[in-house]
């Protein structure tokens, strides 16, 4: 049969959880693939819209992280699996698909207090995609933590990383 994961068909679905205590700093792995790219549709959201999330910006196959202000990296092409890292902790935030150099910068001060997962917080602006795992954790990851996780992730779902 395969992994199970869940694929969001950019027209109507996601998923959201209730809020909760989430402040920066803020690390977020994702497990999946970008099915198809459309600009300003979303990964991933937190509880309150763009206060941490994952979106499609510029062109094709950019991601943005947010959360207040950005940074983008274009390291996640269309159809291939992939471990995103996205860490929000203010000026120190980093964007980084599996095991590559990381997008560093400022992604702003908002917190996330939740989690969408497919679309923004509203329940709009769907993304295609395909995702097999997540995890949040409520602090920042260093480079040597992030690696770890990626590759533990990596041979978990076979992913090269």
């Amino acid at each position: 049969v395969g992994k199970t994961s869940v694929r969001f068909d950019g027209a109507a679905y996601y998923l959201k959880t209730t809020p909760f205590t989430l402040n920066q700093p803020e690390t977020v792995y994702l497990v999946g693939k970008q099915v198809t790219w459309t600009i300003n549709t979303y990964v991933f959201d937190s509880n309150t819209n763009l206060n941490g999330a994952i979106f499609r910006s510029g062109t094709t196959p950019t991601i943005q992280a947010y959360a207040g202000s950005g940074i983008t990296s274009a390291a996640w092409p269309i159809g291939t699996n992939a471990i995103i890292a996205s860490q929000f902790n203010g000026a120190a935030s980093a964007l980084r698909a599996n095991l590559g150099t990381a997008t560093t910068g400022d992604t702003g001060a908002g917190n996330m207090g939740g989690f969408a997962l497919g679309s923004n917080t509203a329940g709009s602006g769907w993304g295609n995609i395909q995702v097999e795992e997540v995890l949040i954790f409520s602090a920042a990851h260093d480079t040597v933590t992030q690696n770890r996780v990626v590759a533990y992730l990596g041979r978990k779902w076979g992913i090269a990383v």
